[in-house]
């Protein structure tokens, strides 16, 4: 695995993202009441937005940052499942992206006049600075959360259009190596 992967814990980073997302829509909220501008909230709100997305998806950045776009678009206000499909892979297969209920076409509005990569390095930077972890790391979190619940590295790779179900099946492996190791420690197996 590779050093900058964090080994995020799925379920305590979709915990993070939607608290944090609560945050800041209470702080936009009262700011609206007070005809105050709050761009760098309007901003963390739609950075929080995607990076939920993106664990939430196991999904590219680029793929999730396509996805929240044509939501925005498609101007839905109200709590609810997008899906439809976003970018042709090698594969020829269009990707689906599910968007939390918690994340409104409102969060995204603030940035849809830039292009996907002025998003993605934006978030990219945002999720280093903020967060202290990679985009990428939430890929393997999703990959980690499916492998705890059993779910067959064939399907996880589907879900993710990813075209080699060998890398699934190796991060996996390497997880479990590394909390095997952890527990063997933790246990005293390396005690004489």
């Amino acid at each position: 695995m590779s050093s900058w992967d964090k080994h995020l814990k799925y379920e305590e980073w979709v915990k993070k993202f939607e608290n944090e997302i609560r945050r800041l829509k209470k702080e936009k909220e009262y700011a609206d009441f007070k005809n105050m501008k709050k761009p760098r909230t309007e901003l963390h709100l739609a950075y929080n937005s995607i990076l939920l997305t993106q664990l939430m998806n196991g999904s590219r950045i680029s793929e999730t940052i396509e996805a929240l776009l044509k939501f925005a678009a498609d101007k839905k206000h109200e709590h609810c499942q997008y899906t439809g499909a976003k970018k042709r892979r090698r594969n020829k297969k269009d990707r689906i992206i599910i968007i939390p209920n918690i994340v409104t076409s409102n969060f995204i509005s603030y940035i849809k006049d830039r292009s996907v990569k002025q998003i993605q390095n934006g978030v990219m930077l945002f999720a280093m600075n903020r967060w202290k972890i990679n985009t990428h790391s939430l890929r393997y979190a999703f990959v980690s959360y499916q492998n705890r619940k059993g779910t067959p590295a064939s399907v996880t790779a589907g879900i993710m259009r990813h075209t080699n179900v060998g890398m699934i099946e190796h991060y996996s492996r390497d997880e479990e190596a590394d909390e095997l190791f952890k527990e063997m420690m933790k246990n005293g197996v390396n005690k004489k």
